[in-house]
């Protein structure tokens, strides 16, 4: 029972070129993996489509969430399906598919493989939200991902409290447990934070 923390600074990223821009990996699992051997159980990153017409790299044996930050782009799936992509909104996609993006933007990644799952969400924080975390069940672990856009928050978990900067990474790792946690916003305006939540 109980939960760990770790807050992964924007300092720690690993950044690297894609064939359309620039990806910014957040966090990779297990943290000795590498994303080019392909051998991790989940991968979150963001990255920029820095070029009208992008084709995503193949990724066969992962599933993908993504969701734009910033900007408009089109996400073409031959053979499959197409979807206009604004801001804060997502697609689900598997990473074998031949994908295309079409529209310069910014983006947060979801990779899962078979031996997790995965979802992204995003919630909007004015002054403060109370979210509840819960896993009453003992088949399986939950890691948590916070990823503040617009500006910095303060994260408290019973007397423990958090600062997390802005596109800093909040991580809670927790099995069976059940605990609300409350989300206050420094900043003057609404902010947006995006939360990954992966069962393995």
């Amino acid at each position: 029972m109980g939960y760990k923390i770790k807050i992964i600074k924007k300092d720690q990223y690993s950044i690297s070129k894609w064939s359309g821009g620039q990806t910014t990996e957040l966090y990779i699992y297990p943290e000795n993996s590498k994303y080019k051997d392909r051998n991790f159980m989940w991968r979150i990153s963001s990255a920029t489509m820095d070029i009208e017409e992008s084709t995503f790299t193949h990724l066969p044996g992962f599933a993908r969430e993504l969701m734009v930050i910033d900007g408009e782009t089109t996400l073409e799936h031959e053979g499959k399906h197409k979807v206009t992509l604004r801001t804060f909104e997502k697609d689900s996609f598997m990473g074998d598919w031949t994908t295309k993006s079409f529209g310069k933007a910014s983006d947060f990644n979801l990779m899962t493989s078979k031996d997790c799952s995965g979802s992204l969400e995003v919630f909007e924080v004015k002054d403060k939200l109370c979210i509840k975390l819960e896993n009453g069940e003992n088949r399986f672990n939950v890691s948590q991902y916070f990823y503040p856009v617009g500006g910095s928050i303060e994260i408290q978990i019973k007397d423990d409290r958090f600062h997390v900067e802005e596109k800093d990474l909040f991580l809670i790792d927790y099995s069976y447990w059940k605990e609300k946690i409350d989300i206050m916003n420094n900043s003057p305006n609404a902010i947006k934070i995006i939360t990954a939540v992966v069962k393995y």
